[in-house]
Parts: structure tokens; C-alpha cells; sequence
């Protein structure tokens, strides 16, 4: 008998400036935001009611997409053009500030990095990684293009595709993901262990001089993260935010200065982290999204508030996290399984 795996993406979004009463009661069917104080600090726990609407079909979906008014694009809520490729998927896409340029890495089949212009669905260029999936970014102006491929992290010509800087991590190790800085002058790449090895490391690239150069490198065991969730630089460069399975490490982007780290519930999506660094939040599958806030007097990070995902019969897990650069908005993922086998 086959299983049917169901999937529904649905977006919350969180901010700041909206808290309800406080409450501090416990109740399982508590609904609302509850104030928690400890060891003289104030953090918040928001918990949401539980979903009791009909999922919204997919023509009403896109009937609303399209009543939306204001300009072509993302205010009005046009298809400017669309592509697929029948035997490959397109795992990572990225987008530089003017939307003029999207890089997409395709994997599963055909392993190749794609670069797209807002005008056209035919590629611009296209760049083979042969039998590994490729992981991508670039930065704001679009200058610089990232991308791995297995043991491989290359820097690639806007102009063509080709490679204008390449380099090849030792044995024990494979590229997992790699991002960039928005104004492209560095470029963090996570490894994963290969084959007998047990230790997993960020490779920090300086891309402001001329040729690339690491500028530090960040070694952990793969006992504390099992494998990398993913990383983000903070919008004015300064910070960068790197999380495993089970680990978050805060960073001071210029020397690789191990500014906080902190235990994680089992998380498969990157750390968000707002424009300025003071504002970090995660996203796991035990359903929490957690945020926290930098106090300069302790020189730490502090649970702010977290949010749980609404309860299901079976599972619920916060599947990713985005913030705004100035720190005052939050989205988030969820991915909620009602009975074991199908999700929504």
C-alpha cells in the first residue's frame, strides 16, 4: 500500500511591536503571549490557536495573488516568466538587490548552476557540478556569484559562468553551503565530514583584495552539530550567525572571534540575523521559533521571546526563519504533520 506525503507551506508572520496581555498561567490550551522572567531577564512566549480553517485551494490562492493592485512584479503579483526541468530540481535560489539577477542551483540530475536574468527564462549561462548538488549565492550589487560543488567552492564570472577563483577543501571534507556577504566581500563556506572524519568547518573567505584568501576557519565535532543547518551574514557585514543541528555559533565576521553560542533543538533550516547583529532567530523541529536579542553589559545573546507552531495530533516543526534588516519582523515556516505520513 503506498503512503501519501501531503505538503502545505504556511507563513507566519511575527512582530515586535504587537505583544498581547501578559499572562502567566500554564494551560495546554492557553492561547496568546505569555511573559516569562528569569534571572532578572524578561522573555516572551507566544502560543498560537490552533488552525481550524479549510486549506485554502489553489485557484483561490492565485485569484487572490492576482486582485492585488500596484505595480507589475511583486505588488501586483505577475508571473514574469517561468522554467522546469523535468528530471532536476531547483534546490537553492538566489537573488541580488536589483532582482535583475537570479542564481539557481539545480540538483538531483543534471547538477548545474543556472543563472537567470528578470527578462527571460532561458538561462544567461550555465555551469555543470557534476555529480554533487550545487549550493549558491551572490551578493547585493550581483558581482559576486558563489556556488559549491562538492569538494569544490568556486567564485564564478557574472559575465559567462566561468571560474574565476576556485577552491578545493581537503579530503575529509565537502561543501555543504556557502554565503555571502551583501556587499560580496566575503563568502562563508560550511563543510561537512567526509568519509572516516568527524570534524565539521567554516571556511571564512576575504573577497575584497585581490586574489581570495581564507581569512579564518572555524573547526567543531560533528557530537555537537551531527551536520550544518546553514549561515547568514547580518545586513552591514559585521556578524555572521552559523548554526548545526543542534548548535548555534555567533561570529564576529572579521576575525572569526566566537562571539556567543547556544544549544538547538534539532533545526534544519539557517539562522536569520537582523541588519545590525543584535537580533538572532532560529527555527526547529520540536516547533519552537526563538528569538534573541544581544545585551552588550553580559556581551551575549538572550531568549527574547520564542513562538510555538500550533499543536498537532501528531507533529508540528518550525521548518525556517527570516528577519527583517532592521530587526523589527519576523517570518517563519511551519511544517505540521496531523497523522503520521501526511503534513500540511
Amino acid at each position: 500500500m503506498k503512503s501519501h506525503f501531503i505538503l502545505f507551506l504556511f507563513v507566519s508572520i511575527i512582530t515586535f511591536s504587537f505583544i498581547t496581555d501578559n499572562i502567566y498561567g500554564q494551560s495546554k490550551d492557553f492561547v496568546g503571549t505569555k511573559k516569562i522572567e528569569k534571572d532578572g531577564k524578561i522573555a516572551f512566549e507566544t502560543i498560537s490557536t490552533r488552525n481550524k480553517g479549510g486549506i485554502e485551494s489553489l485557484d483561490d490562492h492565485l485569484l487572490g495573488m492576482n486582485n492585488s493592485q500596484g505595480e507589475q512584479f511583486v505588488l501586483g503579483g505577475s508571473v514574469l516568466w517561468s522554467t522546469q526541468d523535468p528530471v532536476a530540481i531547483a534546490n537553492v535560489v538566489a537573488l541580488n538587490a536589483a532582482g535583475s539577477s537570479a542564481l539557481t542551483g539545480w540538483g538531483l540530475n543534471d547538477m548545474r548552476v543556472s543563472l537567470y536574468s528578470d527578462a527571460s527564462g532561458n538561462p544567461v549561462w550555465n555551469f555543470p557540478t557534476g555529480q554533487y548538488d550545487p549550493f549558491v549565492d551572490i551578493s547585493g550589487d550581483g558581482s559576486r556569484m558563489a556556488a559549491t560543488g562538492g569538494t569544490h567552492f568556486y567564485l564564478l564570472n557574472p559575465l559567462d559562468g566561468t571560474i574565476d577563483y576556485q577552491f578545493a577543501l581537503p579530503d575529509s571534507f565537502y561543501a555543504s553551503s556557502v554565503t555571502l556577504s551583501r556587499d560580496g566581500s566575503m563568502a562563508v563556506v560550511l563543510a561537512n565530514a567526509w568519509g572516516s572524519s568527524t570534524t565539521y568547518r567554516a571556511y571564512a573567505f576575504d573577497l575584497a583584495g585581490g586574489t581570495p584568501s581564507i581569512k579564518w576557519i572555524f573547526d567543531v565535532q560533528g557530537s555537537e552539530i551531527t551536520n550544518w543547518a546553514g549561515a547568514n551574514f547580518s545586513a552591514d557585514g559585521s556578524n555572521i550567525a552559523i548554526a548545526g543541528r543542534y548548535h548555534l555559533y555567533v561570529f564576529y565576521s572579521i576575525d572569526g572571534t566566537l562571539i556567543w553560542d547556544n544549544f538547538l533543538d534539532n533545526t534544519e533550516s539557517a539562522p536569520a540575523i537582523s541588519g545590525d547583529g543584535k537580533v538572532v532567530v532560529t527555527a526547529d523541529n520540536s516547533g519552537f521559533v526563538q528569538t534573541w536579542h544581544f545585551d552588550s553589559g553580559n556581551n551575549e545573546y538572550f531568549l527574547l521571546w520564542q513562538y510555538k507552531v500550533p499543536p498537532s495530533a501528531f507533529s508540528s516543526w518550525a521548518s525556517s526563519a527570516g528577519i527583517s534588516a532592521d530587526g523589527n519582523t519576523i517570518v517563519a515556516g511551519s511544517l505540521i504533520f496531523p497523522a503520521s505520513g501526511n503534513a500540511y
